[in-house]
């Protein structure tokens, strides 16, 4: 199975885009469905959803936990080497 991840990150007058394909796991427990993957640098993500949330767990080196809620804004906070990036 593939992931398809696209993304668009806008930081005061740049604008990034991301396009990102990885093979991945796909598990189904309950009401939440896990999709594993690791990135280039052998980095393991897992992202754990349902129709209402998602979290994104990556095991980098400060480890970045991202979660969303469908009704909520979330403010994200990646710990990157040049600090933390909003």
């Amino acid at each position: 199975m593939q992931l398809i991840l696209n993304n668009e990150n806008n930081q005061e007058d740049q604008t990034e885009l991301f396009h990102e394909v990885h093979s991945c796991d796909f598990i189904q427990r309950g009401d939440f469905a896990y999709r594993t993957y690791h990135k280039d640098e052998r980095e393991k993500v897992v992202v754990v959803f349902n129709p209402e949330s998602l979290v994104m767990t990556r095991s980098s080196s400060p480890k970045s936990v991202l979660s969303f809620h469908h009704k909520e804004p979330a403010l994200v906070m990646i710990p990157t080497p040049l600090g933390f990036q909003c």
